[in-house]
């Protein structure tokens, strides 16, 4: 009989310690360090710091997948192990990659945990940080600088090939320069400066993971396969040969090598003009960073299809026309556009796709018959039209919506990430049913109750340290008054999920700014109950904190008791009271029911909504 050893590694406190992940993200260019934005490194990182980004559409890819607004734990885990095996980190079973742990996740949990918790470090090679500067320009100050200096040298380049007196002009006041000569020096140097940068990229690509260099670029969370396998060498180089913005960095420095090593050997200088025209195609990269030009490049690349149909359909309406007209016309004449069967018919494809002022486009029909014919062609050449062009304008609109979604998810994301650091207290107070006051009361001045937000209305235990309340004065500034609160919902609120308050509420005053002298103390009012308050006052002195104060909170309709006389001894007025009393009692029960029953329909909604969008994805 066999024996089971059991290999199940034990808890490593240097698995998935604090100090094994970081907390670094990159946000709309700038670092986003535990919380806090600040500028960009100026040298590449040595760990690879993720933008923020990249997990909000991964997050959302999962949505569609799963089909709830809400991720299951179990498919946040299988990608954490597509992640860690794509990236080759180690351990993947022992590791939580975003670090969160509960059955469902919201974006809002899984943006908490990594700007907390962190995601693991993952080092980059010396090939791969270089590899960035010149790749990425929100990787580091180096690499934005390194950006900036080639888009000046592209746009430098483009303006000599334009406008060349220009550079003529520049070099002419130079003492002892020859114009011409210094102009092309400088379109030599530039294209040196692209080669740098082309083959420099070319030789590390082997050498770099494009799965953690560039993991928005890989497909990988799309798949449908368990696991992941990392790129071989041979991959890496493949798929960098044949990225877009590649071909045209290869194709705006290939004329000037091909002239170099070529130049005594090809047919024409009039062929070497034609090629050095390539270097115009460099300007197309800058595509990539402005979203109507991608919107218009990807309608015309899904457009092609259309358009190639349109034109056959075209050439063969040209070329039965043009047999008829050979026969119909005159044709006999030396000069006449029906004289062949293909000169009728690149008459009539000319005037299909309204060209003009070329060759071949003169002439008439002058028969009956030949009339009728080219005015039915006419009249098809608008119906051709009008399928194509409603489906470009189709494929317009979808590219512009997706774009616009994508930019304004990206927008949302650090609205809501910003607000969530820089508010902090503030969301622990804020809650969708609204926000609970106590009213303060100030003795020995005369200055009007002020309004202090309560965290009551959360489910679970929260300590605000340092909440500023602005306090209005009658000389019109304004003072403020530094809270702690500290917040524990008893059990059965925690578990029921309701919004009615039950718990431990301590307040205590920890500073002040501009408040009179003549302050004392302060006059609590509470609410304690539903529709009930408790008052407790606390005397102030401005140079030490003030006495915690305790309250017991009991909203609970069910908690609410009283204690009724027999009826037949209750005098009139006091049965009216216990009517009332009892009657609050099961308004009270029956808004809460209520309240839960409009939690659930509301999960429900959100989870057909997500499931709506997955399917008009597909």
């Amino acid at each position: 009989m066999a024996a089971v050893v059991d290999n199940s590694s034990s808890t490593d406190p240097l698995v998935d310690s604090k100090e094994s992940r970081t907390r670094t993200f990159h946000v709309e260019g700038t670092n986003f360090i535990d919380g806090v934005q600040t500028g960009l490194f100026f040298l590449p990182p040595r760990e690879k710091h993720f933008d923020l980004f990249f997990f909000r559409q991964l997050f959302d890819h999962l949505q569609h997948q799963t089909m709830k607004a809400e991720v299951p734990l179990p498919a946040l885990r299988n990608m954490s192990m597509k992640l860690m095996e794509a990236m080759q980190v180690p351990r993947g079973f022992d590791v939580n990659f975003f670090g969160v742990e509960k059955a469902t996740c919201s974006w809002g949990d899984l943006r908490n945990a990594l700007t907390t918790l962190g995601h693991p470090r993952i080092e980059l090679t010396p090939m791969e940080r270089i590899y960035m500067v010149l790749e990425d320009q929100e990787n580091s100050k180096m690499a934005k600088g390194w950006f900036y200096f080639i888009m000046v040298v592209t746009v430098a380049n483009l303006l000599g090939i334009v406008w060349p007196e220009a550079s003529e002009q520049v070099c002419e006041p130079i003492p002892g320069v020859d114009g011409h000569r210094c102009a092309s020096d400088f379109k030599t140097a530039c294209l040196l400066i692209f080669s740098l940068d082309y083959f420099a990229k070319l030789v590390l690509s082997p050498f770099v993971r494009r799965e953690v260099v560039f993991p928005d670029q890989v497909e990988y969370f799309h798949s449908s396969e368990w696991t992941y396998q990392p790129a071989t060498k041979i991959q890496r180089l493949l798929t960098f040969a044949k990225q877009g913005s590649n071909i045209i960095d290869l194709v705006a420095i290939l004329p000037f090598w091909i002239e170099l090593c070529a130049g005594g050997i090809l047919p024409s200088t009039s062929f070497l003009r034609m090629i050095r025209m390539a270097r115009l195609f460099r300007i197309f990269k800058t595509a990539r960073y402005l979203d109507m030009l991608q919107v218009l490049g990807m309608t015309l690349w899904k457009s092609v299809g259309m358009v190639l149909i349109l034109f056959c359909l075209v050439g063969a309406i040209g070329l039965i026309c043009g047999c008829l007209f050979q026969q119909l016309e005159q044709h006999d004449v030396e000069d006449s556009p029906f004289r062949t069967v293909p000169h009728a018919s690149y008459w009539v494809f000319a005037r299909l796709i309204s060209m003009k002022d070329v060759p071949g486009y003169g002439g008439q029909v002058s028969s009956v018959a030949g009339i009728v014919v080219f005015a039915a062609t006419m009249a098809l050449k608008g119906v051709l039209w009008i399928v194509p062009i409603a489906r470009i304008k189709q494929i317009f609109t979808q590219e512009y919506a997706d774009i616009m979604q994508v930019g304004n998810m990206r927008r949302n994301m650090v609205a809501e990430l910003l607000e969530f650091h820089n508010a902090g207290d503030r969301n622990k107070i804020m809650t969708p049913e609204g926000t609970t006051c106590a009213v303060m009361h100030l003795r020995g001045a005369a200055v009007d109750p002020v309004y202090v937000p309560l965290p009551i209305l959360t489910h679970k235990k929260c300590v605000v340290d340092g909440l500023k309340v602005d306090v209005p004065l009658p000389d019109g500034t304004a003072g403020a008054i530094t809270w702690k609160m500290t917040w524990e919902p008893s059990e059965d609120m925690t578990k029921k999920e309701s919004v009615m308050p039950d718990g431990r509420l301590i307040l205590q005053i920890l500073s002040s700014e501009n408040l009179p002298s003549a302050i004392t103390g302060f006059l609590l009012e509470v609410p304690t109950a539903t529709f009930g308050k408790t008052d407790q006052e606390v005397s102030w002195n401005s140079g030490s904190p003030g006495n915690a104060l305790e309250f017991s909170l009991r909203w609970q309709a069910s908690n609410a008791t009283t204690t009724a006389a027999p009826v037949h001894t209750a005098a009139p007025q006091q049965a009216h009271k216990m009517d009332s009393a009892m009657f609050q009692q099961k308004v009270l029960k029956m808004l809460e029911q209520q309240q839960v029953l409009l939690q659930a329909q509301a999960q429900q909604l959100a989870e057909q909504q997500a499931r709506l969008a997955a399917l008009e994805k597909l």
